[in-house]
């Protein structure tokens, strides 16, 4: 049986790599485009692509706060360490 926590740091992983090629390679080049057009104070392809450039972000942050961490081991057993002078 596969793991489930495999499974959903795969499926993040996945979603960043996605965000990432959008951010890195898609949303330049429409940006690149839009500023083709002239004015970008009214220019709504520049907007939209700077916005989407904000939420595209915003996500790939989000996302990598998701990922599962390795947890920290502790068991009441353990003796603590104390330090005595």
């Amino acid at each position: 049986m596969s793991d489930p926590i495999a499974k959903i740091k795969k499926k993040l992983q996945g979603e960043i790599d996605q965000l990432d090629h959008e951010l890195n390679v898609d949303l330049p080049k429409e940006i690149a485009i839009a500023r083709a057009h002239g004015d970008l104070s009214e220019n709504a392809e520049y907007k939209y692509a700077k916005e989407r450039q904000g939420f595209v972000n915003a996500r790939i942050n989000s996302s990598a706060a998701k990922r599962p961490m390795p947890k920290k081991a502790s068991s009441p057993r353990l003796p603590r360490l104390e330090e005595r002078f």
